[in-house]
């Protein structure tokens, strides 16, 4: 746990007009009793002035931290008052007083002793108190102790007791479209954020199958505040009065920490619902035209689901049960069992149109619009099967509004307008296993020596005329450029590709900073580096342009042809300048591509165990991007007159679930300046640095990294040059 979340904005008061130690003293017991975990004042005020009697609890710098434990404390909390004009606390003081810091805490234990050690390491810091001194808002005041205690202690909790806790402080609602996945992802991600942060979370879940861990009127009276993440309506009367953040149920899941820190530190507006009656609309009825036409709609349609669903299995099973040979012109309907489904299918699909009309009114008008839009959608079906006879444009218009962002999701690359990303098909030839490499038994260190370069890429005497049988492709060249604007952070030389939902301002804070979240040693006995390959068997090109074999999948378990040559090519120069570095030459995706992540991963856990000098983990892959017509292209520039394959570095960021990447930021520090190192040295090398919600196991260490050397569409000439060139700029990155 961490000082910041004992304290929320009203239990902090700025630049009040205090004259006496009396007048303090009250006005620290009301900012304390704003957490509700004070059952009786007046005892309370006692228990401070008890403390005082026994020596003040002035401490320099005109800072004063009023504090004790008392039976009527449920829970440890802080208050913090800044006053107008400084004063003399007590007489004995050495100093007058201006900033007061006042701490509760329960009987049992010792944590008002934690609480205090840790306020007395920060508030050592003289620029830390000038900054709480010349905060002008209460968040602001927050924000000032929540970056410094980040700088001293990082996530470090500031004691190792149980917190006692009282009932559910947090509570949330989860609902999303179709109440089955995002409903429960929400709920366990912001039940695990709370647990995390010391904060009991109930969750109420509005999923397919009702509502389930309903929120008691107690427990709704009680808590700090309740978060509603829903792409639907739920109901909210019953939250009239209380601390409301509505959002987005994908915020609930990548987002579940800081929404309960808004709730915990009073940055969320009190809730009133319009007349006492049902509303969805967020804290003060702000959804725009568009999102409330969105919510409408996907109520309708969570509703209409389970007839399409259902409908499509009836029919499915008709087909499945039917005998096409007794009349193919009625298949579906020949024998009784599949007359049967087939015709309860058919009624399930009649019923989506008016049970979409349906919902979508209801969620407009509540029940009275019910019985409406079912009868307009009943008019509009009997309407559209009049004009219209085939009218599955309506089933297909219906499910593709059920995920309206899925055309979004194409990634297209900023200079290459028609370009896609593919994953590549797996090589079904029949092709004998090789002897693979392991990784270094755990038992014996690996002999560090220079990799001899692989066998150049063999080039023909001329281009290859393009064959006329279909198992040719073409190939077109492109140099991607670096990014500017919205969604991208600017570096000295290079950019960021932000793909996540933080501001930029977030992912430019993170990299500012110069220093690096490791020291290379150089010319040291021990391992620095390791390179890998996760997905060894990715390989280039075997002619030069403009034509590729499309019955060659550009995998290869030759190692002098695939990425092991090129991660060789790295190591060597690493070593080369004097920074140890080992090369594991596994062919992890040799088996499958299913588990090569998990596979990797071990062998990569296999090396820090034996090697806890590593620093920094590379692995290294290639890309695949081909235009929509097949034609693949090939990410490439000129450096010292000779075609070089363009490099993209990939750093994860944490989701708050499946990629817990709890230093995702550090990691991206170190792509920062690989990229700007590489970019400023070979202009033109670098592709953006992609930050997105990737995991990667970059979790194992802080300069974990996934590289991307070229496309499938480079040659292995063109891929080496660029190891080579970006292994020299990770030299200058390293210093």
């Amino acid at each position: 746990m961490r000082i910041t979340e004992l304290f929320t904005a009203q239990s902090i008061a700025l630049d009040e007009a205090l004259t006496d130690q009396e007048q303090i003293i009250s006005r620290l017991v009301e900012l304390q009793a704003t957490h509700g975990n004070i059952t009786d004042k007046e005892a309370y005020k006692k228990a401070l002035y008890a403390r005082e009697a026994e020596g003040s609890t002035y401490v320099d710098n005109g800072i004063t931290v009023p504090h004790a434990k008392t039976n009527v404390v449920t829970r440890p909390s802080l208050a913090a008052l800044r006053l107008s004009s400084p004063v003399q606390y007590n007489a004995e003081d050495d100093g007058t007083t201006d900033l007061l810091f006042a701490i509760a805490a329960p009987e049992n234990g010792s944590l008002h002793v934690d609480m205090l050690a840790r306020m007395m390491q920060m508030l050592m810091n003289e620029d830390f108190v000038e900054k709480l001194k010349a905060a002008k808002t209460p968040a602001e005041f927050l924000d000032c102790i929540d970056a410094q205690e980040e700088a001293q202690f990082g996530a470090e909790s500031f004691t190792q007791q149980e917190i006692p806790q009282s009932g559910y402080r947090i509570l949330a609602v989860t609902a999303c479209v179709n109440g089955i996945a995002h409903t429960y992802m929400a709920a366990e991600a912001l039940t695990k954020a709370g647990d995390k942060l010391g904060l009991p979370t109930k969750v109420e879940t509005n999923g397919s199958d009702g509502a389930k861990n309903i929120l008691t009127r107690e427990e709704i009276a009680n808590c700090d505040g309740i978060i509603v993440a829903a792409e639907k309506k739920v109901e909210t009367a019953r939250f009239d009065g209380k601390p409301v953040l509505f959002t987005r149920v994908d915020d609930g899941i990548h987002k579940p920490e800081e929404l309960i820190k808004k709730i915990v530190h009073g940055e969320v507006p009190v809730y009133h619902a319009e007349g006492g009656a049902q509303a969805a609309e967020d804290a003060s009825g702000k959804d725009s035209f568009g999102r409330a036409l969105y919510k409408n709609l996907m109520n309708g349609v969570s509703h209409m689901l389970p007839f399409v669903v259902g409908g499509g299995i009836m029919i499915a099973l008709a087909f499945l049960l039917d005998d096409y040979t007794i009349d193919p012109s009625n298949f579906g309907m020949n024998t009784p069992v599949a007359a049967f489904f087939k015709t309860v299918g058919n009624a399930a699909f009649g019923y989506m149109l008016p049970i979409l009309s349906a919902f979508i009114a209801m969620s407009i008008a509540d029940r009275p619009g019910l019985a409406v839009g079912f009868a307009g959608g009943v008019l509009a079906v009997a309407a559209a099967c009049a004009a219209c006879p085939g009218w599955a444009w309506l089933i297909r218009g219906a499910l593709f509004l059920q995920d309206p962002g899925a055309a979004a999701a194409v990634s297209w690359p900023a200079d290459a307008a028609q370009t896609v990303y593919k994953p590549q098909r797996p090589d079904r030839r029949p092709t004998p296993l090789p002897t693979v490499t392991p990784s270094p038994a755990l038992t014996q260190a690996p002999t560090v020596e220079p990799t001899p370069g692989p066998t150049a890429t063999p080039l023909s005497s001329a281009v290859p005329e393009l064959p006329k049988s279909e198992s040719a492709g073409r190939i077109r060249s492109v140099t991607l450029k670096q990014g500017s604007g919205d969604g991208y952070v600017q570096l000295a030389a290079g950019s960021i590709k932000n793909s996540t939902e933080h501001p930029d301002a977030d992912l430019r804070a993170a990299v500012t900073t110069q220093s690096l979240p490791f020291a290379i040693e150089k010319n040291s006995g021990e391992p620095q580096i390791l390179i890998m390959h996760t997905h060894a068997t990715e390989s280039y090109q075997t002619w030069p342009d403009p034509v590729f074999d499309e019955n060659y999948t550009a995998r290869s378990k030759n190692t002098a042809l695939n990425m092991v040559a090129v991660g060789a090519e790295m190591a060597r120069v690493l070593n080369a300048a004097g920074i140890n570095t080992l090369h594991d030459t596994t062919l992890y995706d040799a088996p499958g591509y299913t588990s090569s992540y998990q596979r990797s991963r071990a062998g990569v856990q296999d090396y820090l165990a034996r090697y806890p000098s590593i620093k920094i983990v590379l692995d290294v892959h290639r890309d695949a991007i081909e235009d929509s017509d097949g034609t693949r292209v090939k990410p490439v520039c000129e450096i010292d007159g000779e075609s070089t394959a363009q490099v993209m570095v990939i750093a994860g960021c944490d989701n708050g679930g499946s990629a817990a990447l709890p230093n995702w930021r550090l990691n991206l520090r170190f792509a920062a300046a690989w990229e700007a190192a590489m970019e400023g040295a070979y202009p033109g090398l670098t592709r953006p640095v992609l930050c997105g919600y990737r995991f990667y196991n970059q979790d194992l260490t802080t300069g974990s990294l996934l590289i991307e050397i070229g496309g499938h569409a480079n040659t292995l000439d063109e891929a080496l040059r660029a190891g080579r060139y970006a292994a020299e700029g990770l030299v200058k990155a390293v210093g």
